[in-house]
């Protein structure tokens, strides 16, 4: 019996195969041109930076202009983070360029949430630029509400503007992955930065999606803040805005009270929003209620004729896909087909239970752009559980520039389960630049196994 490799030994190996990878995708790189010389670049420095900081900072010292060295240094910082936390920050605010600097200072911050939550929110209000630290703080509050939603709390209610507030507030309840006690708070605080929008248009729509978020939790909390939305939604002066407002707080009731979600969205004025309203209501109901989520299909697509806007009757028709991926996966494909509507959430939902009859429908597709995006979706869909067979129905798309990111997605998938077959099919990678983009993401993904 052969003896199980030790873990040292394990570990080693992964790292020298990682630097080999990165080192072949830097060979590549190199001679790469214009943009795509730069993004390659920057990719293979974030995938060194932990395996040779020296190097990798070396690499971005040999840029000859300013623009593509500080996009380096912004990749490379956040890629050592976890291991190397005060020498990320410095090289954060080395970068000259303001709007690089709070940028890579933000992804720092992100890398940092988990393990160092105080020192994630320092950061972020260390950033002078007030549209890039009201960016960051958004963004980093959401990383720390899992582990962290205290502090994630503590750092979205930091926004003085109400609306800004109640936005970020809505983006953690939205994110929900904390415990049902932690996500009332955060509901709670929402709601009342909310109530705190002087616009009646934006406190129905921040209502509206605090009501959906309570849904999970408290039904009915929710279906009183949704009552409040729809208050809110019409005192709006403006038909048009308060259409739309009226809109989305029928979408938030018809997750806690479908029927009576459905008189209200036969209320609104205008038929476009009315059909909105409908297709909402057909999406809520869809798993729950068969039948009642046809009859709403029906009402909203009539709807949908009446609108003058194509663009319009196609938002109505694309909501409506939603209800219909629940009911039937393969239904779904056809109506989306056969309104010129782009088929790809409908056929990932179809290739996941039904994968020979995802692989019919591009055969159906009428053009070309059609069929291109059905394989798309069936290769996200599949890629982990069939990467095989996913590479094949990539290897069917017949523009490269298309297939190239497709096989990519496939790499990106595999990657952490398998760095083995994920690099065998990333030098398949048809163009240079996306061969280095998914050498990069093996060569990531041995480090961490590492």
């Amino acid at each position: 019996m052969a003896r199980k490799q030790p873990e040292s030994r394990r570990r080693s190996a992964d790292l020298g195969r990682a630097r080999r990878v990165v080192d072949e995708a830097l060979a590549i790189a190199v001679g790469l041109t214009g943009q795509h010389r730069a993004d390659a670049l920057a990719s293979v420095a974030e995938a060194l930076a932990p395996l040779d900081l020296p190097q990798a900072l070396a690499l971005a010292e040999e840029m000859s202009d300013a623009d593509s060295r500080w996009s380096l240094l912004h990749s490379i910082a956040p890629a050592i983070a976890r291991q190397a936390p005060d020498r990320a920050i410095k090289l954060a605010r080395s970068i000259r360029d303001s709007k690089t600097r709070a940028s890579a200072l933000r992804y720092v911050a992100e890398e940092l949430a988990e393990t160092e939550p105080e020192r994630a929110i320092t950061l972020v209000r260390a950033i002078r630029d007030r549209d890039a630290r009201g960016s960051a703080r958004r963004e980093v509050a959401v990383a720390l509400v899992r582990r962290h939603p205290h502090a994630a709390l503590r750092l979205a209610r930091g926004f003085r503007d109400a609306f800004d507030r109640s936005t970020a507030l809505n983006d953690l309840a939205r994110e929900g992955q904390c415990e049902s006690a932690a996500l009332r708070a955060i509901c709670a605080c929402a709601v009342r930065a909310a109530l705190r929008i002087e616009s009646p248009h934006d406190r129905a729509w921040e209502l509206s999606a605090v009501a959906q978020s309570l849904a999970r939790i408290d039904r009915e909390r929710s279906s009183e803040v949704a009552i409040a939305a729809l208050e809110s939604a019409r005192v709006e002066p403006h038909a048009r805005a308060r259409d739309c407002a009226v809109a989305e707080a029928v979408k938030a009731l018809a997750k806690v009270d479908a029927p009576f979600a459905a008189e209200i969205a036969r209320t609104v004025e205008d038929c476009w929003h009315r059909g909105l309203a409908l297709a909402h209501v057909s999406a809520a109901v869809a798993r729950t209620d068969p039948p009642f989520c046809r009859a709403m299909i029906d009402e909203a697509l009539r709807e949908a004729s009446l609108a003058e806007d194509e663009d319009n009757r196609e938002s109505i028709r694309d909501r409506v896909v939603d209800a219909l991926i629940e009911l039937d996966p393969k239904e779904a494909v056809e109506f989306t087909l056969g309104h010129g509507i782009g088929p790809s959430r409908a056929a990932e939902a179809l290739a996941r239970t039904d994968l020979c009859q995802a692989l019919k429908a591009v055969d159906r597709a009428a053009d070309s752009e059609a069929r291109t995006d059905l394989r798309t979706a069936i290769v996200w869909a599949i890629s982990r559980t069939d990467p095989d067979k996913a590479l094949s129905v990539a290897e069917d798309i017949e523009d490269e520039a298309q297939r190239s990111p497709v096989v990519y997605d496939i790499v990106e998938a595999l990657a952490p389960q398998d760095p083995t077959r994920a690099l065998l099919i990333a030098r398949r990678v048809d163009g240079d630049y996306s061969r280095v983009l998914a050498l990069c993401r093996v060569a990531q993904a041995l480090a961490g196994a590492a």
